[in-house]
């Protein structure tokens, strides 16, 4: 496990910048920010990361027996207030609608009427038709969508030596 002793102080000098990190061997890692080697901070990430799956793992075992008295099929959100703590519970269920089967069943019972106003259709691209579609098409119809980047995904794995 990594032990972070102090943070920097923004307008610091290196020296009073510079973060100690003990790791699980017990060695001293030192890192100056900037750091001093793109190794450094792989380290880091990959110690950082380690103990970031370990709080996770915890969070969702207390988070079981917080919620273990709900029954199964209960939606909704409930509060509670112990001490200094407020609690709300919540839960959604994940709904997923079969566009074809919803409409050939609406046909067949008479009820197109409703799916426009219990239903909402949202397009969306299929990024391998699209990428194969005629450029003359996606040209005209680009304008209709909205591209943003993503976060860059970092997968750092500790190579046995």
């Amino acid at each position: 496990m990594l032990n972070l002793s102090e943070a920097p102080v923004r307008g610091a000098t290196k020296e009073e910048s510079e973060r100690r990190f003990i790791a699980r061997d017990g060695k001293v890692i030192k890192a100056h920010f900037p750091a001093e080697s793109r190794h450094d901070l792989m380290r880091l990430w990959w110690e950082f990361k380690r103990q970031e799956e370990l709080a996770v793992t915890q969070r969702r075992e207390i988070e079981e027996m917080l919620t273990s008295h709900l029954p199964e099929q209960w939606e909704g959100s409930e509060t509670e207030r112990d001490g200094e703590f407020k609690v709300v519970i919540s839960r959604r269920f994940t709904r997923k609608v079969d566009s074809d089967v919803l409409q050939a069943t609406a046909r067949e019972f008479g009820l197109e009427e409703y799916l426009p106003e219990l239903f909402r259709w949202k397009p969306e691209v299929d990024a391998k038709r699209w990428k194969g579609a005629p450029a003359e098409v996606t040209a005209k119809l680009e304008r209709a969508i909205t591209v943003t980047p993503g976060k860059a995904s970092v997968k750092i794995t500790l190579e046995e030596e």
